[in-house]
């Protein structure tokens, strides 16, 4: 089934390592920066020299790196520094790298477009981005698509900087003298939860325009009501305890159950953010975006109500749970019943089961 992980790692400017900006392009793009242009990239695509590689590109970037990661972020690791505190430790962040699981329930194509709809939401025209579709074997032998994302949250403008100037400081009364302003939407509270909580909408609204029956929810399994412990991530060098682990987890899992918290999370979501029948897919995803920058602007008060909207969803599921045991207990309660009454009509044919209900009755 359907799941969610999103993973957000940050380089600060303390961290900083010649190259490693460099090696994170070439690892998720395959593709050095010698044979960085667009006939090369192309014709590496083509000859599938990494099998898991779908599909690769960037956008955004300023007029000085002249639509070339390597350039834009080997920049970033040299003149990203100083005294501006934008990291919860002071540090300045050089360039951040988000890794998102993509439902193996679509296909490639499916897929693409559910790229192509992360990628504007979250990097839009002003955000310097580069990132591939990966889509490698898993441990199941099932497909296991995921998006990498590299991004600087330095946004394009369109003003004419040289490198050493677009990572300085932003200047709000004269922009053209300092550096790049940073967007809001990557510096402040509880960001990586609103980039989930957006993620798995645009994911949830691509499951259901295809016609699957699966969700995904940015809520923990205990928030959701599943009782069971999460899959931990085998990695390439997981050994086979770890795999027998993950399979342990696999075959106890109550599918039916998690499957109806995500759906009844993305009802209730949906409800939230306004969605009618007579919306077209734009105009929901534009609801969604639109639901992303709000977050900027609310009141605790605000956020408040959503984690009660949320916790009265998870009382809808534990509710539909009670009433389905109640159920089967009925179910339960009345087969037995029917069992005794039956040996007591049989009771005045003295027959072997009347005897038998008789000596139990001590009669």
């Amino acid at each position: 089934m359907a799941i969610l992980h999103v993973s957000r790692t940050v380089h600060t400017s303390s961290s900083r390592k010649a190259g490693n900006a460099q090696a994170r392009i070439v690892y998720i793009t395959r593709q050095s920066a010698r044979t960085y242009d667009p006939s090369t990239r192309q014709l590496r695509y083509i000859a599938g020299d990494r099998e898991d590689l779908v599909y690769t590109n960037q956008r955004n970037f300023p007029q000085w790196a002249k639509d070339n990661p390597h350039v834009f972020f080997r920049a970033a690791e040299t003149y990203e520094g100083g005294k501006q505190a934008t990291h919860t430790n002071g540090q300045r962040i050089m360039w951040e790298e988000w890794k998102v699981t993509l439902p193996r329930e679509l296909s490639h194509a499916e897929n693409m477009k559910l790229t192509r709809d992360i990628i504007d939401a979250m990097c839009g025209k002003n955000i310097p981005v580069v990132y591939a579709l990966h889509d490698p074997l898993a441990s199941d032998k099932g497909q296991q698509p995921h998006l990498h994302i590299m991004l600087s949250s330095r946004k394009t403008d369109g003003i004419n900087r040289l490198p050493s100037q677009h990572f300085k400081r932003w200047n709000a009364s004269d922009p053209s003298k300092g550096g790049a302003q940073k967007s809001e939407l990557y510096a402040h509270k509880g960001m990586v939860k609103a980039w989930r909580v957006m993620l798995s909408d645009i994911t949830n609204l691509h499951l259901e325009a295809t016609g699957k029956k699966e969700r995904v929810s940015p809520e923990t399994l205990r928030s959701q009501g599943v009782k069971r412990a999460p899959e931990p991530k085998i990695g390439t060098n997981g050994g086979q305890g770890l795999k027998q682990a993950v399979r342990n987890i696999r075959a106890r899992r109550d599918r039916q159950k998690e499957l109806l918290a995500t759906q009844t999370y993305w009802n209730v979501r949906k409800a939230r953010l306004g969605f009618t029948q007579a919306m077209t897919q734009h105009e929901k995803l534009q609801a969604i975006y639109a639901a992303r920058k709000e977050l900027l602007t609310q009141t605790p008060q605000a956020l408040q109500a959503v984690a009660i909207a949320l916790r009265i969803a998870e009382r809808q599921i534990a509710y539909k749970e009670y009433i389905a045991r109640r159920q089967d207990e009925r179910r339960n309660n009345a087969t037995h019943s029917k069992y005794w009454s039956d040996l007591a009509t049989r009771k005045k044919g003295l027959t072997p089961e009347g005897r038998i209900f008789a000596q139990s009755r001590g009669r």
